[in-house]
C-alpha cells in the first residue's frame, strides 16, 4: 500500500513543499491446532507471524522527507502447553513453553548533514517456560 503525504517545508534542493509517497505493508499469520495424545494427555501448538514496513514517518506539515524515516518491525512467537490429567479430581497438570523473537529497525531516509537522523536497532529473544497445576502459571524470561 502506498500513500501520498502532503509537506509544506523546504527540501534540501531548494523545492518548497510537495507529496512523498510512502510504502507501507503488513504481513500477519496466526495458526493454533490441539492434539488428542491420549485420553489422559493434550498438546496445543501455536505459531504467529507479523512483519510491518512504513515509510514517511515524522514525515508532514514543514518536516519534508529528509526528516522522515522508515520503521521495519517483526515477530514471532512459537508456543506450546501440555495439559496432563492423573485423575477425575486432580487438578490437571500443564507445562508450557514459549519462544518469541522481535526485531525493530529505523533507518534515516537521508545522510545530508544538519538533519536530525533518528536511528534505533531492537533485537528481543524471549524464551519463558513454566509449570503449574492450576490454570495460573509464573514465567520467566531472559531478554
Amino acid at each position: 500500500m502506498r500513500r501520498s503525504i502532503p509537506y509544506t517545508g523546504y527540501t534540501a534542493d531548494g523545492v518548497v513543499g510537495g507529496r512523498y509517497e510512502a510504502a507501507s505493508t503488513d504481513d500477519s499469520a496466526f495458526f493454533r491446532t490441539d492434539f488428542n495424545l491420549d485420553p489422559a494427555n493434550t498438546l496445543m501448538t501455536r505459531l504467529s507471524y507479523d512483519n510491518r514496513s512504513n515509510q514517511g514517518i515524522n514525515v508532514g506539515g514543514v518536516n519534508t522527507p529528509q526528516w522522515g524515516f522508515r520503521l521495519d518491525e517483526s515477530d514471532v512467537q512459537l508456543g506450546a502447553a501440555l495439559t496432563t490429567v492423573f485423575s477425575p479430581v486432580a487438578h490437571p497438570s500443564r507445562l508450557r513453553l514459549m519462544y518469541a523473537h522481535s526485531s525493530l529497525s529505523q533507518d534515516a531516509n537521508s545522510e545530508i548533514t544538519g538533519v536530525e537522523h533518528p536511528s534505533a536497532q531492537f533485537r528481543r529473544e524471549q524464551r519463558a517456560r513454566s509449570r503449574s497445576a492450576t490454570p495460573t502459571a509464573s514465567s520467566s524470561s531472559r531478554i
